[in-house]
């Protein structure tokens, strides 16, 4: 799979040329916050999901950045999204290949209200990496300010429910099943729990990725006969970034989202 450049993110299979695209892609989101929004030394939010290059690519866009760096950490989409909200941020960073197996990895830049850039701007950092050259030594001397935020973002992301559910605790008795397979979906226990849902959870180790990235019928199924030996309700199985989830119920159904709708 070649690299895919799009409006919804970046992704490709990381390796040594990966690393030099990150630092590309960091050059590129400065310059393009220094001249569409104004911001001399930008404010942004960066999070990732769990796969193993996550770190190394959050070090590579540290090293070139100028400017302030509220690092979330490993989080889902969503609580990274709103965090650049509730944080006051010029734009963020997710770093993530969302759907697609552990060896790739890749980006969604976002706007200054979270979401993720439209298109003209998404071409402007593709145009502007693909017109740097040469990397070496630049802003090898600037260093980022970077600041822990992870507690603080999964916080937010909490009073946002609650305002939009109205709610701070949900009245559900059935007991289900989580499977997060390794992915930032780990988070959800905490969440959930807070919540007052009682849940039943699986594949909890961050990184440890035991089945298929894409939650769907077959890379879910597996999960029926736990449902069976534990009598629970139904599962759900999120993707590496937990922007994506599945529900499958006891007899092996995943439930389409239009029905859920």
């Amino acid at each position: 799979m070649e690299l895919i450049e799009s409006f919804s993110g970046i992704r490709g299979v990381y390796n040594p040329s990966f690393r030099e695209i990150a630092e590309k892609y960091a050059i590129s989101f400065l310059e393009f916050l220094r001249e569409k929004k104004n911001k001399e030394k930008p404010r942004i939010v960066i999070g990732r999901d769990t796969r193993h290059s996550g770190k190394e690519i959050f070090d590579i866009i540290a090293s070139a950045w100028e400017g302030t760096i509220l690092n979330v950490e490993i989080a889902t989409t969503p609580i990274i999204e709103n965090a650049v909200r509730a944080l006051n941020a010029d734009g963020g960073i997710i770093i993530t290949a969302s759907h697609n197996e552990p060896e790739f990895n890749g980006f969604k830049f976002l706007n200054q209200d979270g979401s993720v850039l439209k298109a003209v701007d998404a071409d402007f950092l593709i145009k502007r990496k693909n017109e740097i050259k040469e990397i070496r030594n630049i802003n090898k001397n600037q260093k980022a300010e970077i600041l822990d935020k992870h507690k603080e973002a999964i916080e937010s992301y909490k009073e946002l429910i609650i305002s939009l559910l109205k709610i701070d605790k949900i009245n559900f008795n059935e007991k289900f099943l989580v499977d997060p397979n390794g992915g930032s979906g780990t988070i959800s226990k905490e969440i959930f729990s807070d919540f007052g849902l009682n849940a039943e959870y699986i594949n909890m180790e961050p990184g440890k990725f035991k089945r298929l990235i894409e939650p769907k019928k077959e890379s879910l199924f597996y999960l029926v006969d736990e449902l069976k030996k534990n009598n629970l309700s139904f599962a759900i199985g999120f993707d590496c970034d937990a922007d994506r989830v599945e529900i499958l119920d006891v007899k092996g159904n995943l439930i389409d989202g239009n029905q859920l709708l």
